[in-house]
């Protein structure tokens, strides 16, 4: 799926951090239940959204430290950013 992109540590600087538009973020890992369960409600906002919005996935077992990088405490978590600023509320 091209409209959902899986991003690592490596790159999520230049394709979340530096990018002027919207992204939204889902930290999460394969073997969470959870994650599961949001997962189709995820792609159902990527296929809706996809024109208005980047959508970026990062497996924190893979990218390790990412997620506390930016207070991610509990998995799953999706971020908003905007101009590469992180938005809770």
């Amino acid at each position: 799926m091209d409209m959902l992109k899986i991003i690592s540590k490596k790159n999520f600087k230049k394709e979340v951090v530096e990018n002027t538009g919207l992204s939204l973020v889902q930290f999460k890992t394969e073997w969470s239940g959870v994650c599961h369960i949001i997962e189709p409600v995820y792609i159902d906002l990527v296929h809706t959204y996809s024109n208005l919005a980047n959508f970026y996935t990062v497996d924190v077992e893979e990218e390790a430290g990412l997620e506390k990088e930016y207070g991610v405490r509990e998995i799953p978590t999706i971020l908003f950013f905007q101009s590469g600023n992180p938005h809770w509320d």
